[in-house]
């Protein structure tokens, strides 16, 4: 596999890769992230570059105006073919989820960009495997707006699952965030 350098006008074009979870961890002190070893020995940055210029090429051809001209010097089918081959040598010597091989390629190919995002292991299943998206995940957030004062509940910009949310608990009480001056916070 190749590696390839994106100039400084190539990044205007790219979406930064949001990493919710390591701002989380960084913010209130949490270990809530997690880092991978990526198919080919790849970096984060790597996947992430490869994912946004193939799927930018998809939104052009679909007519999305907004992302304008595409201005690689490789041909988007190129990282689209680069995409795939990463997305389906994903094993679980890089994902710890038996049977990870033979999910469907949308299923690894969103187990990848959440591995890449550094979204734990129990995050990745829950969102990816089990198909929970935010929408689906009121009883946790539920949780999350009874136990945490708004100011926290704000910075969760990720669907966290009930394993994480008991991680997140205990951290934050452990790190003794006096979050009782907060009683009120929902209003």
């Amino acid at each position: 596999m190749k590696i390839f350098v994106i100039t400084e006008n190539q990044k205007e074009f790219l979406l930064n890769n949001d990493k919710p979870s390591v701002r989380f961890d960084e913010k209130y002190g949490t270990t809530l992230s997690q880092r991978y070893r990526l198919p080919f020995g790849l970096t984060d940055e790597m996947v992430w570059t490869v994912y946004q210029k193939c799927k930018h090429h998809e939104h052009i051809k679909q007519g999305d105006k907004f992302l304008g001209v595409n201005r690689f010097r490789k041909t988007p089918d190129e990282y689209c073919k680069i995409w795939e081959k990463i997305v389906n040598s994903l094993t679980s010597e890089h994902f710890p989820f038996k049977g990870v091989e033979s999910l469907p390629f949308i299923y690894k190919e969103d187990i990848l960009r959440g591995m890449v995002s550094q979204f734990n292991v129990d995050d990745i299943i829950h969102f990816s495997i089990k198909r929970i998206f935010g929408y689906d995940n009121s009883k946790v957030k539920n949780e999350v707006n009874k136990t945490f004062p708004r100011y926290i509940v704000n910075d969760i910009n990720w669907v966290i699952s009930p394993e994480t949310l008991e991680k997140m608990k205990q951290q934050i009480s452990d790190r003794r965030l006096n979050i009782s001056q907060y009683a009120d916070y929902n209003n």
